[in-house]
């Protein structure tokens, strides 16, 4: 950063903005309801120039066996209003991407595109009824879609504001 000091630091996390507070000097805090599984960090210096930390995190490994296939589960509940959930099996590593896509097949949402480097079992994928924007999408009908290089399927998912 520069010499003129620092102007704003914040998260952004799941399409929301959290406010770090100054605790001490070029110390910052802020509290997060869970932990994502990315998040970025950016400092605004009084020049307006920003820096950007962006932090991938890896779910807990499973203290079971790791799940005999790809898995994307239907979303719950359904339809939804306000959040809908989605789990996540991966047998083996592997890139995931799991997109909203609207009926005209217009991709209006990345939920995930990211590479897992171990296998996961229920891992919690969230979607708030907003696209890559975060404008809400109006009631509807719109599809998941889960690819890996070696999977893919689709789950209807019914929007009603």
């Amino acid at each position: 950063m520069s010499r003129s000091g620092i102007k704003e630091v914040f998260i952004m996390s799941n399409n929301q903005k959290i406010q770090m507070s100054l605790v001490s000097e070029n110390k910052y805090s802020a509290t997060l309801e869970s932990l994502p599984s990315v998040l970025s960090i950016f400092v605004i210096d009084n020049d307006n120039r920003t820096n950007i930390l962006t932090k991938y995190f890896e779910p807990e490994p499973p203290k079971s066996e790791p799940p005999k296939s790809f898995y994307l589960s239907q979303n719950f509940p359904n339809p939804f209003n306000s959040r809908t959930v989605f789990l996540l099996d991966l047998p083996e590593p592997s890139h995931v991407n799991i997109s909203i896509y609207n009926l005209l097949g217009q991709k209006v949402k990345t939920l995930v595109d990211r590479y897992f480097s171990q296998f996961v079992k229920d891992f919690r994928i969230v979607w708030d009824g907003t696209d890559d924007y975060g404008r809400e999408l109006p009631s509807g009908v719109y599809f998941c879609k889960l690819e890996t290089p070696k999977y893919r399927t689709v789950r209807k998912v019914v929007l009603v504001r």
